[in-house]
């Protein structure tokens, strides 16, 4: 079955076609379109890219942004969640133990929970960080925890983010 390549009246590509389901009036080509270029031309021997340079920095630019979403929406926000599980059940566990009471649990949340809540909730590793980082004097019970989390969260920013 032959296929070729339909070439819309601005010398756009329209997509593929079976030889048997062209319609009348149509342009094709036999030289097909296998995609990769930003804005394809067909020039009448062979499909080009005709983008712009403002087109070309537009269409990266929205590359960018849409891998940025994706790894925070596929990466960063359910390990944040995960995370935060593991660090609250880690508090927990050293409640049930006696390391720590119910009163400085709650002042050890109470303190750490707007960063912490940063990670679980939009995958906001290093503003998180940043956050933890900047706190002023905790107690030292505090401290404890506050340096766990930020040791974790170091890490974990080094094994995934690119910059």
């Amino acid at each position: 079955m032959d296929i070729v390549s339909k070439i819309n009246s601005d010398k756009s590509h329209g997509g593929r076609f079976s030889i048997d389901n062209v319609q009348e009036g149509w342009d094709t080509t036999s030289v097909l379109y296998l995609g990769g270029l930003i804005k394809e031309f067909w020039n009448g021997t062979e499909w080009i890219e005709s983008a712009t340079d403002i087109e070309t920095t537009a269409y990266q630019d929205k590359i960018t942004t849409e891998n940025i979403i994706l790894k925070y929406t596929t990466v960063h926000e359910p390990n944040g969640y995960d995370y935060y599980q593991r660090f609250k059940a880690y508090l927990i566990t050293d409640l049930y133990k006696t390391v720590i009471t119910q009163a400085e649990a709650i002042q050890i949340e109470n303190l750490l929970s707007t960063p912490m809540l940063k990670i679980k909730q939009n995958g906001d590793w290093k503003t998180a960080l940043y956050e933890l980082s900047v706190m002023t004097e905790t107690p030292a019970f505090i401290q404890v925890y506050r340096n766990k989390a930020i040791q974790e969260i170091t890490e974990y920013i080094t094994k995934n983010y690119e910059d």
